[in-house]
């Protein structure tokens, strides 16, 4: 289960989305209302439903998603850790993700300074 985003926006989202068939877009219908119509058929269909939750079973692949893994490699929840990278490296593995806060945390405690 879980939600399904929907996106009004940039063309090119795909590019930059980790997965297939997980997002709906509003460019992909010709009007709001026909995507709403699209919406409550998902919703009453659980097989359609599912569809639009595949990806979760699926293994992440970065070398399938180069665009999103810049965009994850780069942003703030991997912030901490390129941070403690930077004050002392090798200390926070560079894919770390959820885990990062903790990590960078832990790392910060084995530097031999403290910041704060």
């Amino acid at each position: 289960g879980g939600a399904v985003a929907l996106y009004m926006g940039g063309e090119k989202i795909d590019d930059y989305l980790p997965c297939k068939k997980c997002v709906l877009k509003l460019d992909d219908f010709e009007s709001p209302k026909a995507m709403a119509k699209f919406m409550w058929e998902m919703v009453q269909d659980p097989a359609k439903y599912a569809e639009y939750h595949e990806w979760r079973n699926t293994p992440y692949n970065a070398a399938l998603w180069p665009k999103f893994e810049r965009v994850r490699l780069l942003g703030l929840e991997t912030s901490m850790c390129r941070l403690a990278n930077t004050v002392r490296p090798g200390s926070c593995p560079i894919h770390c993700a959820a885990s990062s806060v903790k990590q960078f945390h832990q790392a910060a405690h084995r530097f031999p300074y403290r910041f704060w």
